[in-house]
């Protein structure tokens, strides 16, 4: 079974087709490497008029969350990463600002 990998990083902070692009390539690297990543930016194609609230969305995403083996938490500003972030810290659940690190920790698991 693959290990699972919460994408964290912003979406609506900045241009939103850059933040899903950018997560969407992160989450291709992490299935190349053999990873089961969740990518919740892909949530923008269920909601693209933002009709349910950004509160309902982050409850959504933390619902799956505490499910992650790890996070990776993709650079730019967001207050939703950084509540993610810390819902991970608060859960035990490591988190990772790179690849690389990421992949060293799964390998001494």
């Amino acid at each position: 079974m693959r290990t699972t990998v919460y994408i964290a990083g912003p979406l609506s902070t900045g241009d939103r087709y850059y933040n899903v692009h950018n997560a969407v390539e992160a989450g291709r690297a992490l299935i190349k490497l053999g990873l089961a990543p969740l990518i919740p930016h892909l949530t923008h194609f269920a909601d693209p008029s933002d009709e349910l609230t950004w509160e309902a969305w982050l409850d959504v995403d933390e619902a799956w969350l505490v499910h992650a083996d790890a996070v990776l938490h993709l650079q730019g500003e967001s207050k939703g990463a950084d509540r993610e972030v810390a819902f991970a810290k608060a859960h035990g659940i490591p988190v990772f600002e790179s690849i690389g690190p990421l992949m060293v920790y799964l390998e001494t698991q």
